[in-house]
């Protein structure tokens, strides 16, 4: 409640800085929340509630990723969509603190910025994309927000129709799991996939995917996206009136 207090209504500029100690702090938990925000949510959510409260006594631009954790937190709303509103308040008040020439946390906001608007089913816009941009936050070390970029920018132009665009994130997503060998990456690949074959209509592969990959994404502790590839895989039964084949899927999806 501080927090939205604070955004909502602002009372006085904060300058006070965070010991070396807490700001090391905060860097692991920001890089832990992004680890844990798909393995453990409920994990991800209380730490970032917690810390929030911390964070909001400091002067954000002193804060170890300060800004990314507070455009970050706007998740916890818009994610599970209890308010779309409140998510935005947060992304504003983070953006307020960025210097125009930190083009990685600018970037980073607006992976958060993409995440919110796609789940708000705002696709009505060009997704600003620069392969290089994608490909320079990858070589820093961060494998969490350009394959997250690459995936909504994928879903976003899937959402409008143009398929040879998806076809193309969908290609970047491939990419870069593979020369890293990383399952996050391939996880959001394989979800982007089966939406892109949902939406086109090739719904027997859009079953033919779930039924590959949802014991896999399992297996790797990636319970969400098993589940989101399920819920594809009943969407494409009940669109071929197989009503038997969705009711199977369903009982498939307990997790």
């Amino acid at each position: 409640l501080r927090v939205l207090r604070s955004i909502y209504f602002p009372t006085r500029k904060v300058t006070q800085v965070p010991p070396r100690k807490l700001n090391d702090m905060f860097e692991v938990i920001y890089h832990r929340g992004t680890a844990l925000v798909s393995i453990d949510t409920r994990r991800m959510v209380t730490d970032s509630i917690r810390f929030l409260g911390t964070i909001r006594k400091y002067d954000l631009d002193k804060v170890s990723n300060g800004i990314q954790m507070y455009a970050s937190s706007s998740a916890l709303f818009f994610f599970p969509g209890i308010s779309f509103g409140i998510a935005r308040k947060l992304l504003d008040y983070a953006s307020g603190y960025i210097n125009p020439e930190d083009r990685k946390t600018f970037f980073q906001y607006k992976f958060w910025e993409l995440a919110m608007n796609t789940l708000a089913g705002k696709w009505q816009k060009d997704i600003p994309y620069e392969q290089s941009v994608i490909d320079r936050n990858i070589k820093d070390g961060d494998m969490y927000t350009p394959p997250g970029f690459v995936y909504y920018a994928g879903v976003t132009v899937t959402e409008q129709g143009k398929f040879s665009k998806s076809e193309m994130f969908l290609n970047k997503l491939t990419e870069i799991g593979e020369m890293y060998e990383n399952d996050y990456v391939r996880s959001r690949k394989h979800a982007l996939s089966a939406h892109l074959s949902l939406k086109k209509r090739m719904l027997s592969e859009a079953i033919r995917e779930a039924d590959e990959r949802v014991d896999w994404l399992k297996q790797i502790g990636q319970k969400f996206w098993a589940a989101y590839l399920t819920g594809i895989k009943i969407q494409s039964h009940l669109l071929l009136g197989d009503l038997s084949g969705a009711e199977n899927a369903l009982k498939q999806g307990e997790i």
